[in-house]
């Protein structure tokens, strides 16, 4: 199975839409920033090595490390010794019963380690679940799909214990929300009281509910958001520098170019040359 090296989450092709989708990552960038996701996310580490936050707690992980997330949870990375990564992402609503069950079952986030033995055992069924759903068509989802799944799943959260989630905060849905605004008016013009006024709660609160929540203040959150949206776009475009900080929501050049060496150790342009070496 191939390995793309790519930065987002981006599902290796199937035919199969069964709401499992693969993913093997190659990671090229150093950093990624506080986020979350509308699905199930369970990794686990191949190769390399990374520190990892869940909820304001971190975590240096390495080969066999595995990681299991809700949709409730936030996460970052510092790609410590690039590693490779393979996922799966599960979308709860279209994924079979007995998927569910199992999901239902445990208390997210989970963190685990697998012994060599049994990352062959995963990296197995992994590459089996792959060759599976490409196999049938459409919809169409075969009980050896399930079956391999359920294996997979069933062997991680074997091996992982639960970790206080972000779900029994009161203000999650607070944050939830101020993330998802910022994903979508990231470009624009932010300051803590705008984003406040847009999650209906007082700059005060949302500002506290940051450093409880994800461990750095909102204007930490919102720069280095804005960086990794920087490094996606001088990876992946031919956009120069300039225009990039400017779709990124910097007021201004040097402002972007000193957020961005303070949090990727280099200037854009030398980030942009080193990454395509």
């Amino acid at each position: 199975m191939k390995v793309e090296k790519f930065q987002k989450y981006v599902s290796i092709p199937t035919k199969n839409n069964c709401g499992i989708k693969l993913v093997a990552k190659d990671v090229i960038m150093d950093y990624y920033p506080f986020h979350r996701h509308d699905f199930y996310e369970i990794e686990w580490i191949v190769r390399g090595s990374t520190r990892h936050e869940i909820n304001g707690e971190i975590r240096t992980e390495n080969v066999g490390t595995v990681f299991s997330m809700s949709p409730l949870d936030f996460h970052r990375y510092e790609f410590i010794d690039r590693p490779t990564i393979h996922i799966i992402n599960i979308d709860y609503k279209n994924a079979p019963k007995a998927i569910q069950h199992i999901l239902g079952k445990v208390e997210f986030p989970l963190v685990g380690h697998m012994s060599e033995e049994l990352l062959c055992d995963v990296e197995f069924y992994f590459g089996e679940l792959y060759k599976l759903m490409n196999e049938t068509e459409g919809n169409f989802l075969s009980d050896r799909i399930i079956g391999y799944t359920l294996i997979i799943l069933s062997k991680i959260f074997g091996c992982s214990e639960s970790k206080t989630s972000v779900s029994s905060s009161s203000g999650y849905f607070h944050i939830r929300r101020a993330m998802e605004y910022i994903d979508k008016h990231y470009s624009s013009h932010l300051s803590l009281d705008s984003v406040a006024t847009a999650v209906a709660v007082s700059s005060c609160h949302l500002s506290k509910l940051f450093r409880k929540t994800c461990g750095v203040s909102f204007v930490e959150y919102l720069t280095e958001y804005r960086v990794g949206k920087a490094q996606e776009l001088l990876l992946e475009s031919n956009k120069s520098v300039a225009e990039i900080a400017d779709s990124c929501g910097f007021g201004s050049f040097s402002a972007f170019s000193r957020s961005f060496k303070q949090i990727s150790g280099c200037s854009p342009i030398e980030y942009r040359k080193k990454s395509r070496i």
